[in-house]
């Protein structure tokens, strides 16, 4: 028997007998009645389900925003905490605190931004009945006369409100009012004093005549503050004795709740926050809900939380609308369970229409299955026949029909087909059916027999169907053809060759396997192909010849490559006429056999010893091998050149004389410049006498049987890259300007140095020489000529030094003397000055007679230091000293001179981290239109938060241009500037040009362009908004670049300033050729305008900038009268304090918001410009 794959659990097609079909009807007529009663009853149930999730649901989702509502709430209360104790701390370390420094303390907390809560906030401070007259007195030094302490009236203590914040109108009447008169408030003083900790009042009426309401409920927080809040800790009494007052808030109800909440409709909730402290009475609440559905509404919901808030108990309920609105979507609830219900009834009908089919096509069935040619039957799980046609009854010779009789009363009488359908009924499974060949019926008739599992949905077997072909006549066929086959095997397989047979047609009749199996055809290999389609046509046009010779009755053989199943293979092909008995030529063998094997060792030894002899005569190493005895067998064409020794005179010879080879045991001379062989190198000794370095690596060679026969020994000439790293080390150590040792060298020699004086107790001096000025030298001759300067200073310096110590170029325009063996201060002095007198003899570079002079700083060991790092930092910081008194000095180091360099350092490393960490910022000073008095564009100015202080441009910018650290700083100011501008602008006030002041160092690069389009780029600002400064020594330092520079700005629509226009020197050309927007007047001119020079002055830079049409700016404006004097000669703008100090971003924004305008007064005598 053999099994296959499963057919499919299909109805069945011949289900049982008459009563079984009958008993399917009723159970379908049954199912149906069952479905349409579990569709109601299900779609109920699922109604109800719904209901009951969407009510959990709508209740989860309250209970959430309960929890969302009551953390809002605990977090403004504890932001509003926070800000009472910040400034109880404020009071208590500042005890001299007065109204001024206690409104800015406010400001700096922005509590009107961040918590508009806040009513108000105070100290109130304590004062005994006895010092009641002194403290009045004193307070109306500050406020005046008319302070006193309200309400009137004796008592033993007061706590007196005399610090407040805001300084409005409505709240100055707090001044002076004793908080502890009114009993609301008294007892959360008294807690807050005797407890140490925040206390609140948490129900009261606030006023404040400048909001406009009266009566605003609210609550207060009180904060102590002591004298010395340590001792305060030791007890009550203590506490008391050393109280100095409160720091106290006022918060309104309405507004905290609305930020910690928001603003709500009202028809969400309904909310209240009681006080459990105080009897639970409630402090706030909102009534929308219960206004809106009356006093006897339900809530669907009800959630509480307790909150623990400003030392007091608190309580939030919330209450959700009546079920009807807090739980939608009902209707679409009531339209599923419909849907059920009439999904069940549709159900219904079409199992009842089911059941009238199933009775009208059980007999069309029975008619079609008695007239097939084969046999079918339906066998039950009971092993009774169910149905069977007539082939069941004819093939079988039975009497009686198959149908409605157990299998075993059926087949009694052929017990071995008997034995096999129960064999079947027992291997078939869910998954597989049977087939098995049998015999049935007298006589015995061969037949195919198939048995299917009938499968129900639970996988279990319900039935069979047994089916049945007639096999006879292909059974004989099988026979003849199995006999057939086995000869053809027989003869072909056992041959190691392809063969195959074609008819005079040549189309395929016959293969073997390895023909089959290990071919790559063109063509499916299949009986009839013809030989064309399966070789391609290219091989087949080759092999024509011999198929017409084959076929003429020649045999023939050739070689050739053919692709196979593992790649092209070479075959020996032999191709043999068919000849049948009558001596016709039927057809032609080909019998192929696989020759790839020897052909590639063929190939493999032919191309080993072809290449072998290539590699070995064209690698630049000396090969030699040689025997067990040490003779030359091999040289080749690199090792002849190596030795000198051709391969025909080595053959035979001893290694030894062919290439002798020399240990080194140490460098020929320890003195050449630079050495080339090191202790352990080979050297060998040529033909000629000559020697060369030389590396060495030997190999053993083995015969089969794994026996020395002799050695290979490679040689590789090693003088040339020898030299080159000797090079490459004199270089590591040389400046390749001078030819000086450079600092890696000083570093080794400093520390060398230093362990041998003190091991002999001598001194050492490192002299730092900078040049001064060799910048300029750079700007205006060229960098050639600059370096030809620094060749000429370095012999002079090594000259001038001689054997005294060793000079050093360790840097662009730095150099290092070291002098060892140091014994007196003087004679190091003498050294120095020794070269500073070098300054006084002129250089003669490129026709150019230059004079160079030096600033030197000396550092002593070991008075200065112990290392290396420490004398070169202390002799640099002495040689900035020499610098900073005058240049062409010398300085030694001193304490006092470290701690000057300290200083400074930590100022340079605070800016450097400072930039990174965000601690600048630009404050925005506005440019006045002359004639509308509006705001027209706006100056962004640095500024440097360090720490507390606020840092001016003046203390930083220098030590910032001193280190290069400007480019960075003017390249943030770029990029903050135009965000900044950008930010105004989306914000929805006016556009306006921004300017920012670009130092000189910014043009010694490219990458100034590449910053300002960034910029704009990142902050999507159009380029017409951005101003750009320069200076007139800007322009002149490096004409080319600048212009480079200036023309790709004004391409991008950037606008180019000159700031302090008329205290350089510039090219009046230059002006006119680059195009500048704006010239600005510096501020030394508007401050003396009135004197005569400076008006003329001024009046000649207006009248230029009219010329070139250009506007002026005058910067610096502090009077009404340099207002006055600039409009009325023409001016455009103004800038100035007179107008307003640099204020930061969001006060400009305010400023610019309220479209500020400024009168600008009339000029005693106005004098018209040159240009009107």
């Amino acid at each position: 028997m053999e099994s296959g794959a499963d057919r499919g659990a299909e109805r069945r097609a011949f289900g049982g007998s008459g009563s079984a079909a009958r008993r399917r009807e009723r159970n379908l007529n049954s199912l149906a009645w069952g479905v349409l009663v579990a569709a109601c009853l299900l779609s109920l149930w699922t109604g109800l389900i719904a209901w009951r999730q969407a009510r959990d649901h709508a209740h989860a989702q309250f209970d959430a925003r309960a929890d969302a509502i009551a953390t809002a709430v605990a977090t403004h209360m504890n932001a509003y905490e926070d800000t009472v104790r910040a400034a109880a701390a404020v009071l208590e370390g500042r005890q001299d605190i007065d109204q001024d420094s206690f409104y800015a303390f406010v400001e700096k907390l922005q509590v009107p931004t961040r918590q508009s809560g806040v009513h108000g906030l105070g100290f109130a401070r304590y004062v005994r009945a006895a010092d009641r007259e002194a403290y009045v007195a004193a307070r109306r030094v500050r406020y005046g006369d008319a302070f006193a302490i309200h309400p009137a009236g004796d008592r033993s203590e007061y706590v007196v409100i005399d610090l407040l914040y805001p300084d409005a109108p409505g709240m100055r009447p707090l001044l002076g009012k004793d908080v502890m008169a009114e009993t609301v408030r008294r007892g959360a003083i008294e807690s807050a004093r005797d407890t140490g900790e925040l206390a609140a009042a948490p129900l009261v009426a606030l006023g404040d005549a400048s909001r406009g309401s009266t009566g605003l409920p609210g609550f207060l927080l009180y904060a102590p503050v002591y004298a010395d809040s340590v001792a305060a800790r030791e007890g009550v009494e203590a506490r008391r004795s050393l109280l100095r007052g409160f720091a106290t808030a006022g918060f309104g109800w309405q507004q905290v709740m609305d930020d910690a909440i928001g603003r709500t409709d009202g028809g969400e909730f309904d909310l209240q926050l009681l006080a459990r402290d105080h009897g639970g009475e409630p402090v706030y609440q909102t009534r929308a809900l219960r206004d809106g559905h009356g006093e006897d509404w339900k809530p669907a919901f009800t959630s509480q939380r307790d909150l623990h808030l400003l030392g007091s108990q608190w309580q939030l309920v919330l209450q959700s609308p009546p079920i009807r609105e807090a739980l939608p979507g009902q209707l679409p609830i009531l339209l599923l369970s419909l849907c059920g219900i009439g999904l069940g009834l549709v159900l219904f009908l079409l199992l009842r229409s089911l059941a009238r089919t199933e009775r009208r096509s059980r007999a069309l069935l029975d008619a079609v299955a008695d007239h097939l040619p084969a046999l079918i039957a339906y066998i039950d799980a009971e092993g009774r026949y169910g149905f069977a046609n007539r082939a069941s009854r004819t093939w079988s010779g039975a009497r009686e029909a198959w149908s409605d009789r157990p299998v075993d009363d059926v087949h009694a009488d052929d017990p071995a087909f008997l034995a096999s359908l129960k064999q079947a009924m027992h291997d078939c499974t869910s998954e597989h059916w049977i087939a098995w060949d049998a015999e049935i019926g007298k006589p015995a008739r061969p037949v195919h027999l198939y048995l299917v599992p009938d499968v129900e949905r639970n996988q279990r077997i319900a039935g069979w169907y047994l089916m049945g072909n007639d096999i006879s006549e292909q059974r004989q066929a099988h026979r003849e053809l199995a006999m057939a086959r086995d000869h053809l095997k027989r003869v072909t397989e056992r041959l190691p060759a392809l063969i195959a047979q074609f008819d005079t047609q040549q189309r395929l009749v016959f293969t073997n396997r390895a023909c089959a199996e290990q071919i790559r055809w063109h063509a499916p290999l299949r009986v009839g192909a013809h030989m064309r389609d399966l070789f391609g046509e290219e091989a087949y046009t080759r092999r024509l010849p011999h198929i017409e010779a084959a076929l003429a009755g020649h045999d023939g053989d050739f070689e050739s490559s053919f692709g196979m199943v593992d790649g092209v293979r070479r075959l020996h092909s032999f191709y043999t006429p068919d000849v049948d008995e009558d001596g016709v030529v039927s057809g032609f063998f080909v019998m192929a056999i696989d020759i790839t094997e020897k052909a590639r060792l063929e190939h493999a030894l032919h191309n080993a010893n072809e290449l072998a002899e290539v590699t070995l005569t064209s690698i630049s190493e000396a090969v030699i091998t040689v025997d067990v005895q040490s003779r030359v067998t091999y040289m080749n064409p690199a090792a002849e050149a190596l030795s000198g020794w051709g391969l025909e005179q080595a053959l035979g010879q001893p290694l030894d004389r062919i290439a002798p080879l020399v240990h080194v045991d140490a460098p020929d001379d320890e003195d050449a410049a630079h050495p080339l062989a090191q202790a352990g190198d080979l050297q060998l000794a040529r033909r000629d006498g000559s020697r060369i370095l030389v590396e060495r690596s030997l190999s053993s060679i083995h015969d089969r049987d794994e026996r020395l026969v002799g050695s290979v020994m490679v040689l590789r000439d090693i003088t040339e890259p020898r030299a080159l790293s000797s090079r490459m080390t004199y270089l590591a150590h040389h400046d390749a300007l001078t030819g000086l040792p450079n600092r890696l060298q000083l570093n080794e020699r400093l520390g060398q140095a230093i362990t041998h004086a003190t091991n002999h107790g001598n001194g050492i001096a490192v002299l730092f020489l900078d040049l001064d000025l060799f910048k300029h030298v750079n700007d205006a001759l060229g960098h050639h000529t600059g370096d030809e300067l620094l060749q000429q200073v370095a012999r002079r310096i090594q000259r001038n030094i001689g054997n005294l110590g060793t000079v050093y170029r360790t840097g662009g325009d730095e150099f290092v003397v070291l002098l060892p063996n140091v014994v007196t201060r003087e004679h190091v002095l003498q050294v120095a000055d020794r070269l500073l007198a070098l300054g006084g003899t002129p250089y003669t570079v490129a026709s150019h007679e230059l004079h160079q002079a030096f600033s030197i700083g000396i550092s002593l060991f070991p008075e200065d230091g112990y290392d290396a790092g420490t004398l070169m930092m202390r002799a640099d910081a002495a040689m900035y000293l020499a610098k900073r008194n005058g240049r062409n000095a010398t300085r030694f180091y001193t304490r006092e001179l470290a701690s000057s360099v300290d200083a400074r350092i930590e100022l340079e490393n605070s800016l450097r981290r400072s930039l990174r960490n965000g601690d600048l910022f630009l404050h925005y000073q506005p440019q006045i239109d002359c004639l509308t008095g509006r705001i027209v564009g706006v100056e962004g100015l640095a500024r440097w938060q360090r720490g507390d202080r606020l840092v001016m441009p003046g203390e930083f910018l220098p030590i910032a241009e001193e280190t290069n650290l400007i480019v960075d700083i003017d390249q943030w100011a770029i990029r903050a500037a135009c965000r900044q501008n950008r930010i105004w602008q989306q914000a929805g006030l006016p556009p306006i040009r921004v300017s920012v002041n670009i130092a000189a160092a910014n043009f010694d690069t490219d990458d100034l362009v590449d910053t300002v389009v960034g910029a704009l780029e990142d902050s999507g600002l159009a380029a017409e908004f951005l101003e750009l400064e320069v200076t007139e020594t800007t322009l002149m330092r490096d004409v080319q670049r600048t212009d480079r520079t200036l023309r790709a700005l004004k391409a991008l629509g950037v606008r180019i300033a000159i700031d302090d226009f008329g205290t350089g020197f510039s090219s009046l050309s230059y002006l006119g050729n680059y195009g500048f927007n704006v010239l600005k007047i510096d501020q030394s001119f508007v401050r003396d305008v009135a004197e005569p020079n400076q008006a003329a002055i001024t009046r000649a830079i207006i009248g230029l900038a009219d010329q070139l049409q250009c506007r002026t700016i005058a910067e610096g404006v502090e009077t009404a009268a340099q207002a006055a004097w600039l409009a009325a000669n023409g001016c455009d703008e103004l800038q100035g304090n007179y107008f307003s100090t640099p204020v930061p971003a969001a006060e400009f924004a305010r400023m610019y918001a309220r479209a500020k305008t400024w009168t600008i007064p009339p000029a005693p005598h106005a004098v018209p410009t040159l240009g009107a």
